[in-house]
Order: structure tokens, then C-alpha cells, then sequence
């Protein structure tokens, strides 16, 4: 079996590591996507264990289409009655990019009447439309003319961990927090703050990490509605996972936020993840203070920091306190050489100022926004 595992621009490269750290060399990596040969155990590992990425896809056919007759033939060569379960309402997507086929939708109504037409075999039938059915999700993703045809394992897409039960305005992806944390090669057992938590995305991720708790391990997959697929890969695998947890409460990881009613959802998220014991939350003003104290003991003390942000933008802060708060953790990297992390933003001014003081920098996305991660790696050894 072939997957193609779909990823955010930007982070390919870290999904291609967690796939090796997985233990799954992967065959491909392209533009948002990253390929990997296996079993149905390997569907089930990738599902649980990946922290970056955004589904897992189930390679079912793939050819040359450059017009609707090639694409309709295609998508009829696929044993669909072997894949789709009993009246799963059928969503058909697309992507199209450089090819002779460009109109989506029209990708769309002609792949829906081939699969009807294979699993009917009376053209032009409509199968049931039966909500509480899971629904069964093909992604049709054509290339340069040629057309892969996908089926989503995943469902919910996997930045959907489960335990957000809160969140605040403009609330960043797991998925995003993880890749930030991974870029800033934090070492565990050193602080590491986030001065503008929110709803605590960032520290329960880092927690997560430190104690290698697989993001998916609460959660369900479209994979598990699958009647041809043995509930056992994913138990086993479930089961595994619980095995490695590392024991909690030997961590340094602070969340601060301004806003008290924020915090008190970060910390009810926390313990929905099962972290709370890792974190300490806190309600503080970022604009009472030129510094972060946690960040400044460890500093003074010769110990390795990491601070990882997201700055608020938008309604919870007034422009001057924005460009305050950005100042501010300018001049934490500009002082301390040795701190490591870094800020997801698209303030042009900040962007300028850390790379002078020798930050890197990556383009990633933030939702639709266009962003640059300023970040520099810690070059402490050890975990």
C-alpha cells in the first residue's frame, strides 16, 4: 500500500523526519506532501504518531488524464465496493495544478458518476444519502496531468488532537505549535515559556512532546469506519503508544496571558491532554514588564531557555501594545545569545530587527496568513 500524507507549506521536511522517527523512510516528498510505502499497520502508526501534518491519504489509483473521458475511466478502474463501506454518503474534492483539466468542479461531478456508475452499475443512480454514515472522502489531486486518486484515512483533519475543549480568538493549530517547537530543537528538560498562550496551544504541545504522547491517541479516525480494515492495527498501536508515555511532572513550561478567562481555558485543555501537572499557567501583562522572569532566572542561572510565540494580534490588544510586546521579545533574542525559540508574525518591522540579532527565518502559514516563523535553534545537547 501506498500513503500520501498531506502537509502545511512549510513542513514537509518535519513530517519526513517524524516519519523516520516512526521508522517509515518515506519514498517521495513534494510540495505539501510526503509519501510512504506500508502496511495497514503503518496507516495506523502515521494517524496516531504524526504531530505535523494534516491527513493521511490512501493511494488508490493513479494515471494520465488530460480530459474527462481518461479521468472518468480511471476513477471506474477502482474496486470502490471493496473500499467504500455500506451507504457511506460519497464528497468528492479536487486540487488541479498545471494541467489540461482546470475546473474543479466539473473534476468533481465527473468522478462522483464514475464511482456511482462502478458501484451501481446502473449509470447515472444515486446511492443513499444517509447521515449518520460516516461520510467517505476521495481527494482527486491532479498534477501536471496526472490524476492520483485519494481516500482520507484521517477524517477530522490531525491538528485536531481532541483535547481543545477551549479556545480564544484566532486559536493557532496544534499541528503549527508542534512544527515551531520542533524548529526551536528545544531540549526537555529546560524552561520553555510562551509569554502569549492563549488557550495554551504551545505548552500543551511542548508537554506532549516531552512525554512522547502520541497526538492521536485520543481521538478517532475515517479509517476506523472501514469494514475491510481489522480494528486491531489501530488498538495495538493505541495500545503501544500508552506504553511510552513518559511520567509527567519534570518539566519547565510556562504559559502567561493577559487575559485571566484565557487561562483558565488553557488550563481545562491541559488537563483534557492529560498535562496539567507539566504546566504552569499564569495570568500576566506583558506590558507591565520590559522581560519574561522565568526566562530571565534561567538565563542568569547559565541554563538553556526556549521561548515559543504566537503574539496576539487583532481585537485583544491595543496596536501600541502589540508593537510593545514585539519589541520586547526583540530584545530578549538581542540580549540573551543563547536563548533559543522563536515568533510566528507577519510584522515586517520585528521580522527585520531579529534577523539582524541572527535569527532564522521560514515562511509558514498561520491559517491563510502569509507568515514568517524568526526563530534560532538551541545548540545545548542532550534532551
Amino acid at each position: 500500500m501506498e500513503f500520501l500524507i498531506t502537509t502545511a507549506p512549510g513542513l514537509e521536511s518535519l513530517v519526513k523526519r517524524e516519519c523516520e522517527k516512526i521508522g517509515h523512510d518515506p519514498i517521495e516528498v513534494t510540495d505539501r506532501s510526503v509519501r510512504i510505502e506500508g502496511g495497514l499497520d503503518t496507516l495506523a502508526e502515521l494517524n496516531v504518531w504524526l504531530r505535523c501534518a494534516n491527513r493521511v491519504y490512501l493511494v488508490l489509483a493513479e494515471g494520465f488524464a488530460t480530459d474527462f473521458d481518461d479521468l472518468f475511466a480511471l476513477a471506474e478502474s477502482v474496486d470502490w465496493k471493496k473500499f467504500r463501506p455500506k451507504d457511506s454518503p460519497i464528497q468528492v474534492e479536487s486540487v488541479t495544478h498545471k494541467s489540461s483539466l482546470t475546473s474543479e468542479p466539473a473534476i468533481q461531478r465527473t468522478v462522483k458518476k464514475a464511482i456511482v456508475d462502478a458501484l451501481t452499475r446502473k449509470p447515472g443512480d444515486l446511492l443513499p444519502e444517509v447521515d449518520e454514515v460516516p461520510t467517505f472522502r476521495i481527494l482527486v489531486l491532479i498534477r501536471e496531468d496526472k490524476a492520483t486518486f485519494l481516500l482520507d484515512s484521517s477524517g477530522d483533519p490531525l491538528h485536531k488532537r481532541g483535547y481543545r475543549q477551549e479556545a480564544g480568538e484566532a486559536p493557532l493549530k496544534e499541528t503549527l505549535a508542534a512544527a515551531m517547537i520542533y524548529l526551536s530543537n528545544w531540549r526537555y528538560k529546560e524552561l520553555l515559556a510562551d509569554p502569549a498562550c492563549g488557550s495554551g496551544t504551545i505548552p500543551i504541545e511542548a508537554a506532549m512532546i516531552a512525554r512522547n504522547i502520541a497526538p492521536g491517541l485520543r481521538r478517532h479516525f475515517a479509517f476506523e469506519n472501514w469494514d475491510w480494515v481489522d480494528p486491531k492495527f489501530l488498538t495495538d498501536v493505541r495500545e503501544a503508544g500508552k506504553r511510552k508515555i513518559f511520567a509527567p511532572g519534570n518539566y519547565q513550561i510556562h504559559g502567561y496571558d493577559i487575559d485571566a478567562e484565557i487561562i483558565e481555558k488553557a488550563i481545562y485543555n491541559s488537563k483534557v491532554a492529560g498535562v496539567a501537572t507539566d504546566i504552569a499557567f499564569e495570568v500576566r501583562d506583558m506590558t507591565d514588564s520590559p522581560t519574561i522572569p522565568a526566562i530571565e532566572a534561567a538565563m542568569n542561572r547559565k541554563e538553556g531557555a526556549t521561548l515559543v510565540c504566537n503574539p496576539p494580534y487583532g481585537e485583544r490588544l491595543e496596536t501600541e501594545d502589540i508593537g510593545f510586546i514585539h519589541t520586547m521579545i526583540a530584545r530578549m533574542f538581542s540580549d540573551h545569545p543563547t536563548l533559543s525559540g522563536g515568533v510566528i508574525t507577519n510584522e515586517s518591522e520585528f521580522i527585520q530587527k531579529t534577523h539582524r540579532v541572527g535569527l532564522e527565518r521560514r515562511k509558514l502559514f498561520n491559517g491563510s496568513i502569509e507568515c514568517q516563523y524568526c526563530y534560532r535553534k538551541s545548540q545545548r545537547k542532550g534532551k
